[in-house]
């Protein structure tokens, strides 16, 4: 029995099948995938940062309160996570935005 199983895996009895290329959807979707699972495998690493420093601070731009700002809040009422992020604005002389312009000429 095994003889026979043997002869029919010669080359002359099996078919080439050509490769396919895969899918554009099915590459992005497996690099989606990735990229959550590295997420879920480092997100002890956060937690445990968090814990230890009680807050994640990331530098967004040049400017000095440009920041992204993650902390623990800890008080005797209220317990949980903060986020804060600054952005920069612009002000003419007097404070104020000027409005917006859409219409140049």
């Amino acid at each position: 029995m095994a003889a026979q199983d043997e002869s029919q895996n010669t080359p002359e009895n099996m078919s080439v099948v050509p490769w396919k290329r895969p899918h554009a959807l099915r590459r992005a979707g497996c690099l989606a995938g990735l990229a959550v699972w590295f997420v879920i495998l480092l997100a002890p690493c956060a937690f445990f940062l968090m814990a230890t420093q009680e807050q994640i601070t990331i530098t967004l731009g040049a400017a000095p309160e440009q920041t992204l700002r993650i902390w623990l809040i800890n008080e005797v009422k209220e317990r949980g996570v903060g986020i804060s992020w600054a952005s920069v604005t612009a002000e003419n002389e007097t404070g104020v935005l000027p409005p917006l312009n859409w219409t140049e000429g």
